[in-house]
């Protein structure tokens, strides 16, 4: 996928066309095609040639890396400059195939389809912010709906006002006034928020906040503290933005423009939350060829399903997993479900590290590991969970940051499965159809561990340690083994 924006041109090449699509080659170029575009309404040359370099390069990389299908699309600059058909002639040479310039109804659809591809079922409105144009889209429970888009990218606010900040509000909030209507219907819900220009936002809270984690993807705000730290990064003059921590170097010429338009867009339409999305317009184009009920699963758990099944010493371990916690957690919620069935896919992903450093990296790699449909409170208390399982004890201090995220409840929800996991693989030898034959069961104030008949999966004293262990973190006072008892 090549995607020829007003400000970048990138390429992103995935494995496959697939419900959680891995990204096996991204490089991005700032070419600013849409720079001057309000006063001239031409593409600048500088930028053309740039974009022309860029393209003939991704052209032959595409072909070295024997990529099968080639899609590329244009935006606003392209479809608005009175030489974008010129400039699109000379890119489709270098390229070899057709590109298509979409409108921006198209582009607001193909970006909220991009955030249905990053989200399990999201609900609210998409706000994807570009060089030269602001799309919004309504989205309802995953489906995309109406879309409506607006002259208002950070390069023309920055052609038309240049630092009248001031200015830029009352034009930016002009345009957003016209549109109220359209925006009324999605008042109080999630606004998920697309473009380079906003994620650069979001990386500064980060580094202002020295989270522990640094994930951009699915990271969200309280509208309340996004209003909040609007106003504070709106006290910076543009001049010193480039030592704000976080600010990217290549977004400091734009950093001023997308945060007006954050703080006016997050005033107008009053979300509950701002929720930051790294999917858009790219992952729309490619999702469209997969069928509704396929885009309908959960992509968190299509991913973990897939990762356990390459990297797990028995690829049926998960599901055996799933089989073996369900008696333990039988009132759970839908999300406590969802995330217990992905740390079962993924309970197995450290075990060709060495049996002291399992903990540790499980715990690193679950924080930075590209899984979609995951809140930072959601994924630290994944890594807790897998950290648990590798016998990482609470009081580490590597812990320490990541738990501050997770609470009481969900942290012992995440303790109890991760002793159980443990239980399992100790129990099993890490073979599914041996794990399939127990049972373990919580009667009263009792933890009754079921063995098979045959002796497959005999009791032992490291086995027993991991009961009681398991028991304790349930609140249990006794432990009890049946053995050769039913299974079912």
């Amino acid at each position: 996928m090549v995607d020829v924006g007003s400000n970048s041109v990138r390429l992103v090449v995935y494995d496959g066309i697939s419900r959680s699509p891995v990204v096996r080659f991204n490089e991005k170029v700032m070419c600013a095609l849409g720079k001057g575009i309000e006063r001239t309404g031409r593409l600048n040359e500088a930028g053309v040639e740039s974009a022309v370099r860029t393209l003939t390069r991704f052209g032959r990389l595409v072909q070295g890396m024997g990529v099968e299908q080639l899609d590329v699309c244009a935006t606003e600059a392209s479809r608005s400059a009175t030489n974008g058909q010129d400039f699109i002639r000379r890119a489709e040479s270098v390229l070899g195939v057709p590109i298509t310039i979409l409108t921006g109804d198209e582009e607001a659809y193909y970006t909220a389809l991009g955030v249905r591809a990053g989200f399990h079922r999201p609900d609210g409105l998409v706000a994807d912010l570009g060089g030269g144009s602001l799309e919004f889209a309504r989205i309802a429970h995953g489906r995309p709906g109406a879309g409506v888009s607006l002259p208002l990218g950070t390069l023309r606010l920055g052609d038309k006002f240049s630092g009248d900040l001031g200015s830029a509000r009352k034009h930016v909030d002009a345009m957003l006034e016209g549109i109220d209507t359209f925006l009324a219907p999605t008042i109080g819900k999630d606004l998920f928020i697309v473009g380079g220009g906003w994620r650069a936002i979001a990386r500064v809270r980060l580094a202002m906040q020295n989270a522990p984690l640094r994930v951009l993807h699915g990271y969200s705000m309280p509208r309340t503290e996004a209003q909040q730290f609007a106003k504070e990064l709106g006290r910076y003059d543009p001049s010193t933005l480039a030592d704000v921590p976080g600010v990217p170097k290549r977004r400091v010429d734009t950093f001023a423009q997308a945060l007006v338009l954050f703080e006016r867009v997050v005033k107008a339409t009053k979300p509950r939350r701002v929720v930051f999305s790294a999917f858009g317009v790219r992952e729309g184009r490619l999702i469209r060829h997969l069928s509704e009920a396929e885009i309908d699963q959960d992509p968190l758990l299509v991913a973990a399903n897939g990762i356990g099944r390459a990297w797990n010493r028995d690829p049926g371990m998960g599901e055996a997993l799933i089989r073996w916690t369900d008696r333990l957690f039988v009132h759970e919620e839908p999300e406590d479900r969802r995330l217990r069935h992905a740390a079962c896919h993924l309970a197995d992903i450290a075990w060709r590290d060495h049996p002291d450093s399992r903990a540790h990296m499980s715990l690193m790699g679950l924080s930075q590991m590209p899984l979609l449909a995951l809140d930072h409170a959601e994924r630290a208390r994944l890594a807790f969970t897998l950290f648990t399982r590798y016998d990482g004890t609470v009081d580490d201090p590597v812990l320490t940051p990541l738990l501050a995220l997770v609470g009481p409840r969900e942290r012992m929800l995440a303790e109890r499965l991760g002793r159980a996991m443990t239980l399992g693989f100790r129990l099993s030898g890490a073979v599914a159809s041996i794990l399939d034959h127990a049972y373990v069961i919580q009667e009263r104030h009792t933890l009754v561990l079921g063995l098979p008949p045959g002796g497959e999966a005999p009791f032992g004293d490291v086995v027993d340690q991991r009961m009681r262990a398991l028991a304790r973190s349930m609140g249990v006072a006794q432990t009890h083994v049946i053995e050769g008892g039913p299974g079912s």
